[in-house]
């Protein structure tokens, strides 16, 4: 009994930290996308990766330059957000590692 008790403890941590790592890998995956668009792009290309277990959340944030305006510092920003499930739990529509438009 405690034979099996051990071996399914064992078998959880392995699929949990298998789906931590498909999120390290997603995670890896967009921040090497932002840095081409960063070298695509004048100007400063900002993200914010938050990691989770089941789900990583990506916020990109790009500069744009705003014409026909008359504050010659006037600027208005892009911001994409991405949610990326790559967990255990997949609900209507979404797929492993695949991220949500």
């Amino acid at each position: 009994m405690k034979k099996i008790v051990a071996a399914l403890i064992v078998l959880a941590l392995l699929v949990t930290g298998a789906y931590a790592g498909f999120g390290l890998l997603a995670r890896q995956g967009v921040v090497a996308g932002v840095d081409v668009i960063q070298k695509q792009l004048p100007g400063i290309v900002d993200k914010d990766v938050k990691g989770g277990l089941l789900s990583s959340e990506v916020t990109i944030r790009i500069p744009l330059p705003v014409s026909g305006v008359d504050d010659p510092d006037a600027e208005a920003t892009l911001v994409v957000t991405e949610t990326i499930y790559h967990g255990p739990v997949v609900f209507t529509g979404q797929a492993h590692g695949i991220p949500r438009t």
